[in-house]
């Protein structure tokens, strides 16, 4: 139930797993899934959303997001990524786990690799409860803005 709100949210709508779907945004794909952490009594689901870029503008090399402040990484891949206002203030758009950026070679496509905080499932075992950690407005908004379209945030 909470993992299709958010996808719904997201416009994630092609079904490739139980807990994957796929979409389109501005400039790409993107795949939306839940990675499971196991702990004693309990289970974490995180929200693990990949972005693949297919502009043959995005350069070979890697970078993570760092301390949500900026990229660091390659030279060239860091700077590439701060020029783009979506992928600069990327802590200002949603709390963010982790981020990574990655181009291997010439013919294959760069990706964007986001775990967010707001999306994940908690379940513990002992007490018996389960938590969804909502995305609110805010964050729908900046997600929005990275994905450059329009999300459904009626569902917030």
């Amino acid at each position: 139930m909470a993992f299709e709100l958010i996808a719904r949210q997201l416009g994630c709508s092609k079904l490739i797993a139980p807990m994957v779907r796929s979409g389109s945004f501005d400039g790409g794909k993107m795949t939306l899934r839940y990675m499971e952490k196991r702990r004693f009594f309990s289970r974490i689901y995180k929200l693990d959303i990949t972005l693949e870029i297919s502009s043959h503008e995005a350069p070979f090399g890697e970078a993570n997001w760092n301390r949500g402040t900026h990229w660091a990484g390659d030279h060239a891949v860091s700077d590439w990524l701060s020029q783009h206002p979506q992928l600069s203030r990327l802590s200002s758009l949603i709390d963010i786990e982790m981020a990574s950026y990655r181009r291997e070679a010439p013919d294959s496509i760069g990706t964007v690799h986001l775990v967010t905080l707001p999306g994940c499932f908690i379940w513990t075992l002992v007490p018996p409860m389960h938590y969804f950690v909502k995305l609110n407005g805010k964050e729908i908004e900046g997600l929005s803005r990275l994905l450059g379209q329009r999300l459904d945030t009626t569902l917030a």
